[in-house]
Order: structure tokens, then sequence, then C-alpha cells
């Protein structure tokens, strides 16, 4: 089975065996192994007590970015030519690893394989098979009106 976005952190708890096997293409998943992330994954699980989903990365990465266009301007939010400078160049440590915007603002990163596997404490947890793209550019950059 293929699912785009349908069996995550979030539905796995339920779903439980109904979704081993199951296969799907992201740009982050909680065992991707960089400095940013397994800190995240474990400050989160700590205080939580669950793993996070991707839409907790996604939050997590977008309040970073826009703490780092803050630091850039030294706080000064008139600005906004340093604000979208600084966001830009998407400077900081990202728990998806890093990456850099395209002309028309989609990001350019990886994409990896995951799968739905049992680990060995039982739980489940989708889990990186290997990486499909690296620094992977979406289709339609050129096509898009909103360029800088």
């Amino acid at each position: 089975v293929y699912s785009v976005y349908t069996i995550d952190e979030v539905t796995l708890p339920a779903l439980k065996e109904a979704a081993l096997g199951n296969w799907e293409t992201r740009y982050w998943s909680p065992d991707l192994n960089n400095e940013a992330n397994t800190k995240y994954v474990s400050d989160f699980r700590k205080k939580y007590g669950y793993t996070p989903s991707f839409y907790g990365a996604q939050s997590y990465d977008g309040i970073m970015l826009i703490d780092s266009a803050v630091r850039a301007v030294r706080g000064d939010l008139a600005n906004k030519a340093g604000m979208i400078t600084a966001m830009r160049k998407a400077d900081y440590k990202s728990t998806r690893g890093p990456y850099k915007y395209n002309v028309n603002h989609f990001p350019i990163e990886n994409f990896y394989l995951l799968r739905t596997v049992r680990t060995p404490d039982g739980e489940f947890a989708m889990q990186i098979q290997k990486t499909v793209f690296e620094s992977h550019k979406d289709a339609y950059a050129k096509e898009c009106g909103m360029k800088w």
C-alpha cells in the first residue's frame, strides 16, 4: 500500500498493524539523522510522551526560520527587506537538514522513502529506507510567477 500523508505519527497509534508495510515519501521523518532533528524529537518525546509528526516538525522549522530572520535584523521588524532576505537564506538548523529555497519560494530539499515497521520495542513507526531525491526542486518552479 502507498499513501500520501495518510499514515503518519498522528494516525499510526490508531492504525497499528493495519499500517504495517505501508510506503510513503516525505522530506522528514523522526529517524532522520541530523543534530537538530535528534534534539527536536528527543525534546518533544520527553515533553509530550509521544513521537512528533511532520506537521510538528514543519511548525518547529517555521518558528526557527522566523527566529533566524529576527536575529539577522537584530529585532528590527520594521526592516521588512532584511527579514525577507534573511528568511530566503534559511540560515538555521532545520529538522529536515540543510535546505534552501528555490526562486519560487519552494524548498530545495531531500525526500526519503519511508516504510511502516514494528520497532524492536513493539511500537509502530515510519522509518527511512532510502533517499529518493537529493536537493529536489519542484517541477513547476519555472512556471511560477512568484519569483525573486
